[in-house]
């Protein structure tokens, strides 16, 4: 899911999706009294616009105060947000949502279908330059108007009246339902996005359909959450305020939790992690991968792949990925449980045709038995390129948060050390190294991903030419068609384009894939009711229980 803060100790625990296949209903909830909720989220919020949004900790902000035509319960089952209830076409094309009666925005104006028609627009719309764009290239006409050969009023979706929307699909879709409870497909209002340009910048402006209203916000310090009295099921938000603090150190987060200031802390000190068991950690798997990612551009006027022309060369690259040690910094460096990443779709990602875990049957990047040996393959690549150790420098670029330093320099060590190759670090604040990466103004940059949804193509797309998150630049005409093909085909025909598309990405290494994800958190013991889905935290069903 979407690019994000990637702490490499930090990610939210990702529970189970189960979709429904049929209508909607609604779950009643106990209503308690009132809770002041604090909670760590991240070190800077670079948007709130759901359109715009990358980084996880926006779009955790961004699912308390907006809700799409989906949303998921308690238990992290999809179940109808907005939608009263939906109908699918027996050929799979055609989605008919019908929406809840007397659906109103925070500042009381009627949501309507013609609502979510103005977001699906914006969020295809060339001129957003959304990177999330491409979610929504299974919906009738949306790679043509992405790539400007079409009006966004050909994208397939129409508001048949207020309250019926219907979506149009160019081939079936196993995960479209879960691609309508993602943040940057809810809905927006076109009369205040177009008449206030910096609307997600003002608690004022900030209009939302979901459980909770923006009502301040302190920049680098704070944002306060109330709930909303128009959402249609006020009656189940149990806080009366979520204090989420804006805290980019590690230790301040684990002091404010210590002291009690924080019920919710999502930043820890990776040396902490032994001596936190039993003390509020909570450490799950999470469908996520931890990786490098190379910039591989060709473009001439690029001025830092000139630097090292080197990086060019998928050998280069090739050994690179073999001189890392992934053992020894999963054990000895993040300490968070994490497994070392032998390919870039993570294990349980997705079902191949015979109801086996997929990722069995990728070929793994590393297929050697002991790191020495890998070490010696990586070796063996350099001397075919006919480089000189000596003259390969590489810089690695990382955000000053989390634990990424100590990879950093681990990674840094290992590829002096056994290629006899200059490394060198630069780390930068979370928002300069987020327009580092996407500019392209780097050499090699710490990456990662999780899930936005229960399917291998979560992953696999984002390495397609032009992917608004495809950081490394890297082109492949041959990958590309195969990903393409894999959205349109299912069973053995799915499984035989991704296990390929893998292979090639696998031989190109534009990307260099560390460890799967694991999500460590504190959580105070006497929070209750908070629950989590793809990475995103909720909060309109928290408490905090007495007598503890």
């Amino acid at each position: 899911m979407k690019l994000f803060n990637k702490k490499p100790i930090i990610i939210l625990l990702i529970l189970s999706l189960l979709l429904s296949l049929s209508g909607c209903g609604n779950n009643k909830e106990e209503v308690i009294g009132d809770n002041d909720i604090s909670a760590h989220l991240g070190g800077n919020i670079k948007t709130i616009d759901p359109s715009l949004c990358s980084d996880s900790d926006g779009m955790t902000f961004i699912v308390q105060c907006f809700e799409g035509l989906m949303t998921v319960d308690n238990t992290g089952n999809l179940v109808c947000g907005q939608a009263k209830d939906y109908h699918v076409s027996k050929d799979g094309l055609t989605y008919t949502f019908t929406l809840k009666n007397n659906l109103q925005w925070s500042d009381g104006k009627k949501v309507t279908a013609h609502d979510f028609v103005y977001s699906w627009k914006r969020l295809v719309d060339p001129a957003t330059a959304s990177s999330y764009n491409y979610l929504l290239e299974m919906v009738k006409n949306a790679n043509d108007v992405m790539n400007g050969k079409m009006d966004t009023k050909g994208l397939g979706i129409k508001a048949l009246s207020d309250t019926t929307l219907q979506i149009y699909l160019e081939y079936p879709c196993s995960y479209f339902l879960e691609i309508c409870a993602f943040p940057s497909t809810v809905p927006l209002r076109a009369d205040i996005v177009n008449r206030y340009p910096d609307w997600a910048n003002s608690t004022k402006n900030y209009v939302v359909n979901g459980p909770f209203k923006l009502t301040e916000w302190t920049r680098d310090y704070k944002m306060v959450l109330k709930p909303n009295d128009n959402y249609y099921a006020r009656a189940n938000v149990r806080p009366s305020k979520v204090d989420l603090h804006l805290i980019s150190k590690d230790n301040t987060v684990l002091s404010a939790f210590n002291t009690g200031d924080l019920h919710i802390g999502s930043l820890i000190p990776t040396a902490e992690l032994p001596n936190l068991k039993g003390k509020g950690l909570v450490t799950e798997s999470s469908l996520g991968n931890y990786y490098l990612s190379v910039n591989v551009n060709v473009d001439p006027s690029v001025a830092e792949v000139q630097k090292n022309k080197a990086l060019l060369d998928k050998r280069v690259r090739r050994a690179l990925s073999l001189a890392i040690d992934r053992e020894y910094i999963v054990k000895n460096v993040t300490q968070g449980g994490q497994l070392p990443a032998d390919t870039f779709i993570p294990p349980s990602v997705q079902k191949d045709a015979n109801g086996n875990d997929l990722y069995n049957s990728l070929e793994k990047w590393w297929d050697n038995t002991t790191y020495k040996e890998n070490c010696e393959e990586a070796r063996n690549l350099i001397k075919e390129t006919g480089l000189n150790p000596d003259d390969i420098i590489v810089e690695f670029a990382y955000n000053s948060e989390g634990g990424h330093k100590d990879i950093a320099e681990a990674v840094q060590n290992m590829w002096s050390k056994e290629l006899g190759i200059t490394a060198t670090c630069r780390n930068e604040e979370w928002q300069v190294f987020q327009d580092t990466r996407n500019n392209g103004k780097f050499q090699i940059a710490r990456n990662g991903w999780l899930a936005d949804y229960h399917d291998a193509l979560t992953f696999s797309t984002l390495m397609t030419s032009g992917n608004g998150n495809n950081n490394s630049f890297y082109t492949n005409p041959e990958y590309d068609a195969l990903i393409e093909k894999a959205a349109k085909v299912t069973g053995a025909e799915y499984d035989k384009a991704i296990i390929a598309a893998e292979k090639i990405l696998k031989e190109d290494a534009p990307v260099i894939p560390i460890y799967f994800y694991t999500s460590s958190y504190l959580k105070a013991s006497n929070i209750k009711g908070i629950f989590t889905h793809m990475n995103h935290i909720y909060f309109k069903n928290a408490y905090l229980q007495e007598g503890n």
